[in-house]
């Protein structure tokens, strides 16, 4: 009997941690892996691959599961480390598969630094195998690939960085969805020290473009991911401290809707205009609880934020997050909307379920949140954020018990578990902490898809 997709994928694992002994644990126990054609890749066996080829070209392009093909595992492979004969097998073996078919372009929806990963975007993580990169470019991979750039500036990858820029990357392309681009996808997901910014600025990354439906810069990302040592080397870079998103947002005014108070003094010391308005006041009131204050602001304007862009009716989901119950219910009493996206694109439930903050989320299942809703970045329900959030957010091997109570809070309200064809729901709730997989399985959820 051959090997499943699951074996398949079991293999991959191991091989893209270079982990040996597993590999070869895992091909005793299932010798027909080695008839796989990524399989063969990935152990850098040429000769076996050829083989299988041509026996039948197809398998070079099969995509075994949600955008994972051959090409894909052979450019994760590390099996072979850095013995220079493997790493020559392995180039050989990409060429085959490129040879017979296989997609350049093709690559999983999930890569862990965020948006669709690429071959490209793998050979640049896994070992920066310049080789392979060279030939994956040579055979027509697109050198401005947003993934391969981001993940070889995280990860300091610079030999495969300048190989990129050398067939002509532009670090200003937009990402596959045209929501961002480099520079500004790494401020978003950290993890860029200073010097790194300044090479992508000195070799064209621009900090003033707007990128995203809320016409971000890269100045205004930073404010909202808290990034305040980037503030200075940005604005010596040439980012505008007066830009202002579709919404109409400054710098300065995200920091202090946030009351991000290090950044609000790190722009006021940089000469930013300290202007705000009545939504900016009424987010303030609220962060720092002074509800007499807020109140006065809801019944003078009650359309505050209800009419406003989209930064300034995210407030719901982000008081959600800290579990400010008592500004919730103003707000909510005051007509904002349930439904207002917040960090992730997620809504006020969502982010209460990330983040564990059970009052806040009794508060809003109570009050009618919906319990299906999804259109966030990662396509889930507000029970799909509790089930990553336990084993993700940050803090969350302290907060089992809460994100239990949680998954119990948001099934016994009607929170529908996913049908079989939903394999990433599967996929969010099979790695979700033991105690919320416990109590997703007493409600009838089961790990088979």
């Amino acid at each position: 009997m051959g090997a499943s997709i699951d074996e398949v994928l079991a293999f991959a694992r191991a091989a893209a941690a270079g982990d040996v002994m597993e590999i070869e644990e895992l091909l005793d126990q299932q010798p027909a892996l080695t008839d796989e054609p990524a399989v063969a890749a990935m152990l850098g066996d040429d000769e076996q691959l050829a083989g299988l080829l041509s026996q039948d070209s197809s398998g070079a392009g099969r995509d075994l599961r949600d955008g994972i093909t051959p090409l894909f595992l052979t450019c994760m492979s590390q099996y072979g480390g850095d013995e220079n004969d493997w790493s020559d097998q392995l180039v050989s073996c990409a060429r085959l598969l490129i040879e017979n078919g296989a997609a350049l372009h093709t690559g999983p929806t999930d890569h862990d630094l965020g948006g669709r990963s690429t071959p490209l975007a793998a050979a640049v993580s896994a070992l920066a195998h310049a080789p392979l990169c060279e030939l994956l470019l040579e055979s027509g991979a697109p050198p401005s690939d947003v993934p391969a750039l981001v993940v070889g500036v995280a990860r300091q990858r610079w030999d495969c960085i300048d190989l990129l820029l050398a067939h002509g990357a532009d670090w200003n392309t937009l990402s596959s969805d045209g929501q961002t681009a480099t520079l500004h996808r790494l401020l978003d997901v950290g993890g860029l020290p200073a010097e790194s910014l300044q090479r992508m600025i000195l070799g064209g990354a621009d900090p003033n473009l707007a990128v995203g439906s809320l016409g971000e810069t890269a100045l205004h990302i930073a404010v909202r991911r808290r990034r305040v040592e980037l503030i200075a080397p940005l604005m010596e870079s040439g980012a505008a401290i007066e830009a202002t998103t579709t919404g109409g947002m400054t710098a300065f005014r995200h920091a202090v809707r946030r009351t991000f108070l290090d950044i609000a003094e790190e722009l006021i010391r940089l000469g930013a205009d300290t202007s705000t308005t009545p939504a900016d006041e009424l987010a303030t009131a609220l962060w720092s609880k002074d509800m007499d204050q807020a109140w006065h602001l809801l019944l003078s304007q009650p359309e505050l934020g209800t009419t406003g862009p989209p930064e300034e009716r995210r407030l719901l989901p982000d008081l959600a997050a800290m579990n400010h119950t008592e500004a919730l219910v103003g707000l909510i009493d005051a007509g904002w909307e349930l439904d207002a996206r917040g960090l992730d694109g997620g809504t006020a439930l969502h982010t209460a379920c990330w983040f564990a903050s059970e009052d806040a989320a009794r508060l809003l299942v109570e009050r009618g949140a919906p319990l299906d809703l999804r259109g966030d970045d990662h396509d889930c329900t507000p029970l799909g954020w509790v089930a990553h959030g336990s084993v993700a957010c940050g803090g969350a091997d302290t907060r089992g018990a809460e994100y239990a109570r949680l998954a119990e809070l948001l099934l016994s309200a009607g929170a529908p578990l996913p049908g079989p064809e939903d394999r990433h729901d599967h996929s969010q709730f099979a790695g979700a902490a033991e105690a919320v997989r416990e109590v997703l399985e007493t409600h009838g959820w089961s790990t088979a898809e």
